[in-house]
């Protein structure tokens, strides 16, 4: 299983926006801390949260890359 991304009964039609993705991490990095799992188990699990924060984070700043270009590129046509 790699660094898939699964949307379930999301409309594929809007951009996804990912609002407060930063808190919610957040909370799911203290919800696994808090479980009896052993030291291993829970340093596995934030490692694959830190890498989906990662993932979300570039793929944002791709956007916005993105949405500069096409506003540099308009401003050039007019």
């Amino acid at each position: 299983m790699g660094n898939e991304i699964y949307y379930v009964g999301i409309s594929e039609e809007k951009p996804k926006t990912y609002d407060g993705y930063i808190e919610i991490l957040r909370e799911v990095r203290a919800i696994i801390r808090s479980e009896p799992l052993g030291e291993i188990s829970k340093d596995s699990l934030i490692t694959k949260i830190d890498n989906f924060e990662t993932i979300i984070g570039e793929m944002l700043s791709g956007r916005e890359e993105q949405a500069y270009q096409e506003r540099r590129d308009n401003d050039d046509t007019s």
